[in-house]
């Protein structure tokens, strides 16, 4: 009968059963709050393409009483043109304005009665234009009118994203953390329990590192086997939440698809965890068999 290796001996340990569900379960917390970093920053850069170089102007519904509708609106657009670093303006009429409504207060001729303020598209040269001055100006000849700049809603944004990133970062360390103490609980479990192999390996010569290999070889399989469950039964939540989103009107929510180079750092995440339990492994038998010579 043919006698089992050292590395089949060291397989033969009870402690490290549960290990494969733990990474499973790890890998799948990682790769969902790596997944939501990703896709806030999708969104945020889609919105930052969408409004860089933009503005809007809104003119109060009460300058726009009577026959004068069209002459404020012609007003403002001669204000705006004659201004340093804008590079087009676009008025939208009432309907086109109402249509903007319409994710919210739904379709229908109720929407166009409504007192809309009347809009204006200005295109600009971030480098050139002085919103404040312009600002100024079209008070001083529209009264009622507003300029909005998009960048300081989205700056305003941009400060919540960050705030959720670092949680959801956090999240991803204290994931890896868990994943290093399980390892070395493991390994340590492990190693107690072959404590006679180990004496005996070492009094037929083995070395250090050929027992920190059979451990690390160990960990490191288990460590996929988890890290393959997890990430398909993450991936499979995070695709399910991609066509959720899909479904959601882009007025309401922005594209926050995942992109190829996404997906493939988030495939990259059972290796990742892997890895560290390889490396964990390896490291708490050299730090184990030091205390013991």
């Amino acid at each position: 009968m043919a006698q089992p290796s050292a590395g089949q001996l060291f397989a033969r340990d009870n402690a490290q059963r549960f290990l494969p569900w733990v990474t499973a379960f790890m890998v799948y917390l990682a790769f969902l709050a790596l997944s939501a970093v990703l896709s806030v920053h999708t969104m945020v850069d889609a919105w930052n393409a969408e409004i860089s170089g933009t503005a809007t102007v809104q003119i109060a519904p009460e300058t726009l009483e009577g026959g004068v509708q069209e002459d404020t609106v012609s007003r403002a657009l001669d204000v705006l043109e004659s201004q340093p670093g804008v590079l087009g303006v676009e008025a939208l009429s009432v309907e086109a304005a109402a249509a903007l409504l319409e994710p919210w207060l739904g379709s229908g001729e109720h929407i166009v009665d409504l007192p809309l303020p009347r809009l204006i598209d200005v295109r600009l040269d971030p480098d050139v234009a002085d919103l404040q001055t312009i600002a100024r100006e079209l008070r001083a000849a529209v009264p009622g009118a507003r300029l909005d700049d998009h960048r300081v809603w989205l700056q305003n944004f941009i400060n919540v994203v960050l705030w959720f990133e670092i949680a959801a970062v956090g999240v991803f360390a204290i994931v890896l953390l868990v994943t290093i103490l399980t390892v070395m609980f493991t390994t340590r479990t492990g190693l107690a329990i072959h404590h006679d192999v180990v004496e005996i390996l070492h009094l037929v010569g083995a070395r250090d590192s050929y027992i920190a290999r059979k451990f690390g070889a160990r960990a490191l399989w288990l460590g996929l086997r988890g890290g393959l469950i997890g990430g398909v039964f993450a991936a499979g939540t995070v695709y399910g939440f991609s066509w959720l989103a899909s479904r959601i009107d882009a007025a309401l929510l922005p594209s926050a698809q995942l992109s190829p180079l996404s997906w493939t750092i988030l495939a990259l995440t059972p290796l990742l965890v892997s890895a560290i339990a390889w490396a964990t492994a390896r490291a708490t038998v050299y730090a184990a068999l030091r205390k013991l010579s």
